[in-house]
């Protein structure tokens, strides 16, 4: 009797502890991750006058003090980059 009630004790805590691992699992949302990179503007006083955030797949936004769009950020054309530098020749010591 008393070997039966352990057992029963322990199957009822592994089923305790099963399902409050799935239900932990089941309910955790991905986190978001934000891969852009912001840069604060400020003015001749040290005052905050806006921010720039440039974003990872190219261009940006430029938002003012008060966190209105203000213009934008192009990435720039392979026409305006600088060609790649010369290769090193072999006998280079």
């Amino acid at each position: 009797m008393k070997n039966s009630r352990h057992r029963f004790l322990w199957r009822g805590l592994l089923a305790a502890a099963a399902l409050t691992a799935v239900a932990a699992c089941g309910s955790s949302r991905p986190e978001r991750v934000d891969l852009s990179h912001s840069y604060r503007m400020v003015d001749e006083r040290g005052r905050t006058a806006g921010q720039v955030v440039f974003y990872p797949a190219g261009g940006g936004a430029v938002y003012d003090a008060d966190n209105n769009l203000i213009g934008s950020v192009a990435p720039p054309n392979s026409t305006t980059m600088a060609p790649p530098p010369a290769p090193v020749p072999r006998n280079y010591p």
